[in-house]
């Protein structure tokens, strides 16, 4: 299984804390030269680029990689405290680890899931899901992301993104879906910035903590073609899905 080794350096920042889709701390990143988009390679590999904030260069390794099992606690302890604390998850109560570790298995036979680590410790992750269940819906998907709060201002949740939409347009889906509650304009800003429109509100849907919550369903088209070539297929039929 490839491993993408990124090597970030930042210029300018303006950065703020806040939660993006059902899930994201992240930082808002100015500044980073447009002219020039750089990649990385391994092995004679071009591998996936991410943007301008990445470079190939610096002393801060970090990786984004297929999560596996092993994963699995720790990708729990990140996703409880959005459970626990806030509205941004609509679930009331933490799964199990054993509840998670088959909604894992589930996600994970069709959708990749990604986590990003830093020496060793999982940071953030984010997958890929079906956002509507019949045959006609096939070509969509959905996005989810989610970070610890240590990783909050180092933009990785924009990256995490990238890479997971990269690998859902391979997969062969049309469009993706993010699906925000009312209580947080800071997504609805993020995704607009970084090429989501507005497709859908659904006020008051939701009730945590005392009170009503609406959603804010916003989209992004990966691919355009007017009839799909073929039907999505499984994340385990991409060939080194993280490389180009």
């Amino acid at each position: 299984m490839g491993i993408v080794t990124l090597i970030h350096k930042f210029h300018k920042r303006h950065s703020f804390c806040c939660f993006v889709n059902y899930s994201i701390y992240f930082e808002k990143m100015q500044g980073f030269p447009k002219s020039d988009e750089r990649r990385v390679f391994v092995d004679g590999k071009q591998m996936l680029s991410y943007n301008d904030g990445i470079y190939a260069k610096g002393s801060d390794f970090m990786s984004v990689r297929m999560a596996t099992l092993q994963d699995v606690p720790r990708i729990l302890e990140i996703y409880s405290p959005y459970v626990e604390h806030t509205a941004i998850s609509f679930e009331y109560a933490v799964p199990t680890l054993e509840e998670f570790t088959q909604r894992f298995l589930k996600i994970t036979a069709q959708f990749p899931w990604l986590v990003w680590e830093e020496k060793g410790i999982v940071l953030g992750y984010a997958y890929g899901s079906l956002p509507f269940e019949r045959a006609a819906y096939q070509w969509n998907a959905s996005a989810s992301i989610y970070l610890c709060r240590e990783a909050c201002g180092k933009g990785i949740g924009s990256q995490l993104y990238a890479a997971l939409e990269q690998l859902l347009q391979k997969q062969g889906y049309r469009k993706v879906y993010a699906v925000i509650t009312t209580a947080n304009e800071a997504s609805v800003a993020f995704h607009k910035a970084v090429g989501y429109r507005h497709t859908a509100t659904m006020p008051d849907c939701g009730y945590k903590f005392g009170a009503w919550y609406g959603t804010i369903w916003m989209e992004k088209e990966l691919n355009t073609w007017e009839a799909p070539p073929r039907e999505p297929v499984s994340i385990h039929r991409i060939k080194d899905p993280l490389f180009c």
